[in-house]
């Protein structure tokens, strides 16, 4: 009977163990329609330049007998180039999932030499090492963070990538990665998390820096308006209307990474040449009007062209830098 009771005893010690630790995996909550939004600014030799990056978990993939989530990324330029956490989100290729047992974190086929391969180790104690393709993985933090207003359990680790750079994200239970910093050869990126939508609920503010919807208005078609102002030095502000999808008239505005009112938007910016120089925007947006800011600052001045893409519809107008 004693042996019967320990035994019942341990049965039980193990499974509260195993839901305490399986808690672990919400540090990365993956779920398809989860959203952040970050803030970024670079400098260093491969450029310069900061705005805010969203992204989204637009669908799952399957592949070596697992599920892997698939990001898509989107963001609005400030100044300079665009940025996004290619690390942990570079593309489809870098699909990831997170271990139910071992609450790891690993990515489809990184390495090209193998299915795949661990990034992070969320179950990591302080001090915890955890070996990944690309070089060592050590747990230096486990300390609470302070976000959005309240104290988030969080994890900090650091991912020591050899010549090519050392890599800091910070992940918090509930919310997933809330900072990251790159120390590469190519120069330094910060990332701050400025909001996030995770199984439903909104933390912070998960609209793109940089552009503004001015109008919630339904507008009867696509629409690209003169900059202002123009000529400009060095910022200007370019306005856009986005009509709904061909067939869906409906004044709903519910938005949809799979589609439904959402419509795909590509604001990019070109000088005389015809050559890209900036894409001001790159996501999926919701009928109404909206305002994005373009800071010129690192360029020359001259004529640039910009062009509106969406939903079938183009339109391009000119504006001059005069410095």
């Amino acid at each position: 009977m004693k042996k019967i009771i320990l035994v019942l005893l341990v049965v039980s010690v193990c499974k509260l163990a195993f839901a305490q630790d399986t808690s672990i995996s919400k540090y990365l909550p993956l779920q398809v329609g989860n959203v952040w939004v970050y803030h970024y600014s670079c400098s260093g030799t491969s450029g310069n330049g900061n705005g805010s990056c969203r992204i989204a978990i637009s669908g799952n993939t399957y592949a070596n007998g697992k599920t892997y989530y698939v990001f898509q990324q989107s963001f609005v330029i400030i100044s300079g180039n665009s940025y996004c956490i290619s690390r942990l989100f570079g593309d489809t290729s870098h699909a990831l999932r997170v271990d139910s047992l071992s609450c790891n974190i690993y990515w489809k086929d990184p390495c090209g030499t193998q299915p795949e391969a661990l990034i992070d180790s969320l179950r990591s104690r302080l001090g915890d090492t955890a070996k990944c393709c690309y070089g060592d993985d050590i747990c230096i933090d486990t300390t609470s963070y302070q976000i959005f207003g309240s104290s988030f359990q969080a994890r900090r680790y650091n991912y020591y990538f050899g010549i090519y750079g050392n890599y800091f994200p910070r992940y918090a239970k509930n919310l997933g990665l809330i900072t990251y910093e790159d120390y590469s050869s190519g120069g330094n990126c910060f990332y701050t998390l400025n909001g996030c939508k995770i199984n439903g609920v909104t933390f912070g503010d998960t609209t793109l820096t940089g552009m503004n919807e001015i109008s919630s208005a339904v507008p009867n078609g696509f629409s690209l308006y003169q900059n202002y102002p123009n000529p400009f030095n060095p910022t200007t502000k370019i306005k856009f209307s986005v009509a709904p999808p061909l067939g869906l008239p409906s004044p709903s505005r519910v938005f949809d990474l799979s589609g439904g009112e959402a419509e795909g938007v590509r604001l990019a910016v070109y000088d005389a040449l015809g050559r890209e120089v900036a894409t001001l925007v790159n996501e999926k947006l919701n009928p109404g009007t909206y305002e994005v800011e373009w800071d010129a600052s690192n360029f020359s001045s001259g004529v640039y062209f910009y062009k509106l893409e969406t939903g079938g519809f183009v339109q391009t107008r000119k504006m001059v830098l005069m410095k």
